[in-house]
């Protein structure tokens, strides 16, 4: 199943995470086709472009690696065992290093990029982390992805004859009533 969506700085390519495929898909936005597959590590997630866009890394959750992608070649050039269950990553702005989220270990891996290993000292104690959340806005986004997963992905193009705009404006209104996550996906 697809995954993670990113899109290049350019506009014009994608990349997909293909969790089921053990790969990523290079899609070309402008003939909304599929152009390449790139092999991963097992049930790749989270995925991030580099800042300056030469390379993306990959997540890949059951086998505790991320996998590096050259973006012009599209291959893998690196594998990198990071820890348990990476599911997401995250650049600083210069691109020097990435943040790993270690889902199994509670821990965040940090890879410097320019030498490429983990900085084994480098996990983060994340015991007194507190997390403020708009939960409104966490659901108002849900909503939306959701709403955009159906109608990108849908096996019928036409969504059975339905106004999929019409459809998410419809119950759009009542997300200010939802109080629980249980009433956004009742």
């Amino acid at each position: 199943h697809p995954a993670h969506v990113v899109v290049d700085k350019a506009g014009s390519r994608a990349f997909v995470t293909l969790a089921g495929e053990n790969a990523v898909a290079v899609v070309d936005l402008a003939r909304d086709e599929v152009v390449h597959k790139v092999s991963t590590g097992a049930y790749p997630h989270g995925l991030r472009i580099s800042p300056d866009g030469g390379t993306a890394y990959v997540a890949n959750v059951e086998d505790g690696s991320i996998s590096v992608l050259d973006t012009a070649k599209l291959t893998e050039i690196a594998r990198i065992p990071v820890g348990k269950a990476p599911v997401q990553v995250g650049f600083t702005p210069d691109g020097g290093r990435v943040y790993v989220s270690l889902r199994d270990e509670n821990k965040v891996a940090v890879i410097d990029t320019p030498r490429g290993p983990v900085n084994v000292g480098g996990s983060l104690d994340l015991s007194g982390l507190e997390v403020e959340l708009d939960h409104a806005a966490e659901w108002r986004q849900i909503y939306h992805e959701c709403w955009r997963q159906m109608r990108d992905f849908f096996y019928d193009p036409n969504m059975h004859g339905n106004d999929w705009v019409a459809l998410r404006k419809r119950y759009e209104v009542l997300l200010p009533h939802v109080r629980h996550r249980i009433d956004l996906t009742y």
